[in-house]
């Protein structure tokens, strides 16, 4: 009986491995400027912004940090299984206020979804909610 117990041991901890060698690095990018200029984002006052949605997590999300090349652009890398569809938002969290969830207008205002390449892949960087409406002269 041991014996039996260890072999399921063995070939239960080898199934877990191989799931987690099974995912694709993916790395998420945001455009913040918008928000910024328009007063919704300020990360000076502690304001983050995350992404919720990933592995079925709606409640905390996964804190993005700013690039080094780019302060207005916030990324991620989050492992995910090659062929599967997520669906995610951006989200900022104010420290003050209720968090300020997305509506990408690419989406119809409903979660960003896409097809996980085989190998992984680095998404193309898309402004909050697609939002092009800037207070900044163009």
């Amino acid at each position: 009986m041991k014996t039996f117990r260890c072999i399921a041991a063995f070939f239960l901890s080898l199934a877990c491995t191989l799931a987690v060698t099974d995912a694709d690095p993916v790395v998420f990018n945001v455009n913040m400027t918008i928000e910024r200029a328009n007063g919704h984002f300020n990360p000076g006052n502690g304001d983050t912004v995350a992404i919720l949605g990933l592995n079925g997590d709606w409640s905390s999300g996964i804190a993005m940090t700013s690039s080094p090349t780019n302060p207005n652009v916030f990324t991620v890398t989050n492992n995910l299984s090659a062929g599967s569809w997520p669906n995610y938002k951006f989200v900022i969290k104010q420290t003050d206020n209720p968090w300020i969830w997305e509506k990408p207008a690419a989406f119809g205002g409903e979660n960003r979804y896409f097809q996980v390449p085989s190998g992984g892949t680095n998404l193309t960087v898309v402004l909050f909610s697609d939002n092009t409406n800037s207070p900044i002269p163009h």
